[in-house]
């Protein structure tokens, strides 16, 4: 049987009952349409429902149920978070206290009254890993890293650079935490391949001092202005005195201070090469995510 074969019988069949629904006054229709209207309680839409570090209080969860009552929806997941959220409420209620296992009490018998479903994550926080129990040492963790680079073929004897210690995104990125944790993993000698070498570009810019040890010292907070120059760019450039091969590039922008909003122009929305220092070229596309990292791999 062809697919045209089932599309016809397929076609037929409604065709074979709509005569019956029309003639039945539309109580199939009518029904459909009170269903759409005022759907059954299994049919209702649950939703999460966020407590955010300890803003809660007995007559705003009271008054949060009434509301989602009213809009028909059925339940409700309640999910405690943090994120550094600011006090809104005049004393916060922290999560698992006997008070807040009272509100939350409360809270149950509320919903039954009202006929609603209520489940609640196993843990707080995003991953149910969290809770005021944890001990940063047992937590979720992100792993840094310094480099530093030898002559091989001989021993080594000397400070290491200090690691980066801050609670943040990445690297030495600061979520400006309460939280601080650091134990060494390993120290990790890998030889640098003949055909790599360090590189030591003279750095110039549309604005701002920069060096290239700055540039390229790994450190995220370590970081300056970028002006833009008279035409509305804003550039950094690094140069060579002969063609060398850049397999990866990394650039953080910070734009908190426009409002979180990248600006028109901008230094790390384009990377472009060029093998006179006059003409230039589009290296690779880029993608506008914060940290950018590029992926040019072109001489």
């Amino acid at each position: 049987m062809t697919k045209h074969h089932i599309l016809l019988i397929l076609v037929t069949a409604v065709l074979a009952a709509w005569p019956a629904m029309a003639g039945n006054d539309h109580s199939a229709v009518d029904s459909l349409r009170r269903g759409f209207a005022d759907p059954p309680r299994e049919a209702r839409p649950l939703v999460w429902w966020h407590w955010m570090n300890g803003n809660i209080t007995a007559d705003g969860l009271r008054k949060d149920m009434m509301w989602m009552h009213r809009s028909g929806i059925a339940g409700f997941h309640v999910f405690d978070a943090n994120f550094s959220t600011p006090q809104i409420v005049d004393r916060r209620i922290e999560y698992m206290s006997a008070e807040w296992k009272q509100i939350f009490g409360d809270m149950l018998r509320t919903a039954d009254s009202l006929g609603m479903e209520v489940s609640i994550a196993s843990s707080p926080g995003f991953s149910a890993t969290g809770g005021p129990w944890v001990k940063p040492e047992d937590a979720m963790k992100k792993i840094v890293w310094r480099e530093l680079l030898l002559e091989g073929g001989a021993h080594f004897k000397g400070p290491l650079p200090e690691p980066f210690t801050v609670t943040g995104q990445f690297q030495d990125l600061d979520r400006k935490s309460k939280f601080s944790h650091y134990e060494d993993i390993a120290v990790v000698a890998i030889k640098v391949p003949d055909s790599e070498r360090q590189l030591n570009p003279m750095v110039t810019s549309s604005g701002g001092s920069f060096t290239a040890g700055q540039l390229m010292n790994g450190s995220y907070s370590d970081y300056s202005e970028l002006p833009a120059d008279p035409s509305g760019f804003a550039w950094i450039q690094y140069e060579f005195p002969e063609p060398v091969t850049v397999k990866a590039m990394t650039s953080a922008v910070d734009y908190l201070g426009r409002g979180g909003h990248a600006p028109e122009k901008s230094a790390a929305d384009t990377l472009m090469v060029s093998d006179d220092g006059v003409n230039f070229r589009a290296a690779a596309p880029i993608s506008t995510y914060r940290p950018h990292t590029y992926v040019p791999d072109l001489p």
